[in-house]
């Protein structure tokens, strides 16, 4: 179970980080608004970085990277469209829908 629930963080942390990088790009890069969201962003991808290196002693690498990644881009986007208020297109949301389908093949039997 622990092994589930680790790659769930990864993703999460993942994805934090890119909108958390996302953020600091709302300020100019001489306020510290944009220091602090940066610098955060960073120290998320680093926690990030050693969840997954956990993760990936538990799940074969050929199906764990892109269930990861897929999941992790997926909720980037959605994050994208409800935190930032970005405008998906159709396509965007077909992209969207395929990424899960994806994830569900790729897990398998997992």
């Amino acid at each position: 179970m622990i092994k589930y629930v680790l790659a769930l963080v990864s993703v999460l942390l993942t994805a934090s980080a890119q909108l958390l990088v996302k953020k600091s790009g709302e300020f100019p890069a001489t306020e510290l608004s944009y220091f602090k969201y940066l610098v955060l962003g960073a120290g998320v991808y680093f926690v990030a970085f050693i969840v997954y290196s956990r993760v990936l002693s538990y799940f074969p690498i050929s199906r764990i990277s892109p269930i990861s990644t897929i999941s992790a881009v997926l909720l980037v986007a959605l994050g994208g469209r409800f935190i930032f208020l970005e405008t998906l297109s159709v396509w965007n949301y077909v992209g969207i829908g395929l990424g899960i389908v994806a994830v569900f093949f790729i897990a398998g039997d997992f």
